[in-house]
């Protein structure tokens, strides 16, 4: 990819997407509900957190950091599992997001910023910061 940075900045353009934004009431809500007593509402919580796991890492780390009930410990320790678990969708974002560092041509500086303007608290938005902060170091060197 390295070698044909056009071709392959455009292939991961198409291919990776930045991180949608989420409606922070909403998982505010859907971890309350992982305490509810009704199982019903406690799955379709979890449910519903099983979907934008990946974008909100950093908010199920303060979850589990205030000491939530023993059952909402365990299911917010199971999607934690879950996002660091790899998974060859994962990888494949880790090594684009590697690739496009390494190209570092305007074009692949300018996706990575796009990348970075997801959602804060999703890990490929603040991969992406991060390579794009290594880049700007090396720019000033």
């Amino acid at each position: 990819m390295i070698r044909t940075p056009g071709p392959a900045t455009a292939l991961i353009r198409e291919r990776l997407k930045r991180a949608e934004l989420v409606d922070a009431k909403r998982v505010k809500q859907s971890l309350a509900e992982l305490d509810s007593a009704d199982f019903a509402s406690r799955q379709t919580a979890f449910a519903e957190l099983v979907k934008q796991a990946d974008r909100i890492e950093s908010r199920l780390q303060e979850a589990l950091a205030q000491e939530p009930s023993l059952e909402a410990k365990r299911r917010i320790e199971t999607l934690l599992a879950k996002i660091a678990a790899p998974t060859a969708e994962n990888l494949q974002r880790w090594r684009a997001l590697e690739a496009l560092e390494q190209i570092a041509t305007p074009d692949a500086l300018r996706l990575l910023e796009t990348l970075a303007a997801g959602e804060p608290s999703a890990r490929l938005t603040r991969e992406a910061m991060a390579a794009r902060e290594r880049l700007k170091r090396l720019a000033r060197k």
